[in-house]
């Protein structure tokens, strides 16, 4: 079986051939031998979306897909029936590499901010919960990163969600907390040690998926607030992980973005008005454990023999670091 990476062969391709042309190239090698296309660092199927059909799969061979998202009832809606196509999904790619990683386990007990938020490439949704908390003097009160990259071969602007924004509260400027040397999987320790709540702003809104930015505030000790998708932190209570208390998580299941923006922004400005020292010092206790779950996961998940055999040294040095700590 001939393995394809969504990074190193399947992005270049979209690039060659668009999104149409990549599924016709998918399905011509399908056609010489077995592929296994392996996604696992991205979860959602983005533009090509349309052009998993029927009749283009009736062309192929034997096509296996292992896709990085949380809920199989997303990639059923899409990829379900089609025939001489098989998949499965894998959702802890990140959490490995985070493991692996990042070292920036956090035990401060003297907080000087209630948040860090951390966001690299400018989707609308983390521009519009920017504003929203520079509204409530909550942005330059805490840490908080804003890069706006340049258009490279890795970034191309208004590539996904990435619209026009009228800002209303803020004036955006490039602002860095760990310098301009960027590691997705090293947040800045020092930042992470002294704020309370880790404020992740995921890369969508409308697919199921946990990237390095989730998984980076369990592994580093930290209570998290997630914009993601609707229902985020309830998967990661289904999995074994713990919500503190101290934080109304009732935001989780509104469906519109921008209430639960809102809502996000309105419980930050609540927990705002509290003893930061008293506040991190009741949520030790869930930190703890979700670091041990996480963990756990690394330690102990039976993978499938294509998940096994492709991300192999991914998963091989996460579990030794893993039985480490």
């Amino acid at each position: 079986m001939k393995y394809l990476n969504v990074w190193k062969d399947i992005e270049p391709a979209v690039r060659w051939k668009g999104d149409e042309g990549l599924i016709d190239y998918l399905i011509e090698e399908s056609q010489k031998e077995p592929i296994a296309l392996m996604c696992a660092e991205e979860a959602s199927l983005h533009s090509t979306t349309p052009f998993f059909t029927k009749e283009k799969f009736l062309k192929a061979k034997d096509v296996y897909m292992v896709q990085g998202g949380y809920d199989m009832r997303y990639y059923d809606s899409i990829l379900k029936g089609l025939p001489n196509l098989e998949y499965e999904i894998w959702p802890f790619y990140f959490l490995y590499e985070s493991v692996y990683h990042n070292d920036s386990i956090s035990n401060n007990s003297n907080p000087e901010k209630l948040f860090l938020c951390m966001n690299y490439k400018p989707r609308i949704h983390r521009k519009k919960i920017l504003d929203q908390l520079a509204r409530l003097n909550l942005l330059e009160s805490n840490y908080f990163t804003w890069h706006k990259p340049e258009e490279s071969y890795h970034y191309k602007p208004d590539r996904f969600d990435e619209d026009h924004y009228e800002w209303k509260h803020w004036q955006p400027k490039q602002t860095y907390l760990e310098g301009t040397t960027w590691d997705q999987y090293a947040p800045p320790s020092n930042e992470m040690k002294k704020c309370v709540i880790d404020v992740v702003t995921e890369s969508f809104l409308h697919c199921p998926f946990t990237t390095e930015k989730t998984w980076n505030a369990i592994i580093s000790k930290k209570p998290f607030i997630i914009l993601g998708k609707p229902g985020i932190h309830k998967y990661l209570e289904s999995i074994g992980f713990k919500l503190p208390s101290q934080i109304n998580y009732l935001f989780d299941s509104v469906e519109d973005n921008d209430m639960r923006i809102q809502m996000i922004v309105d419980e930050l400005y609540r927990l705002s008005k509290k003893n930061l020292q008293e506040l991190h010092e009741s949520m030790q206790d869930v930190v703890e454990y979700n670091y041990q779950n996480a963990l756990n996961i690394v330690k102990n998940e039976n993978h499938t023999p294509r998940v096994k055999e492709h991300y192999n040294e991914v998963i091989t040095r996460a579990k030794k670091k893993a039985n480490e700590l």
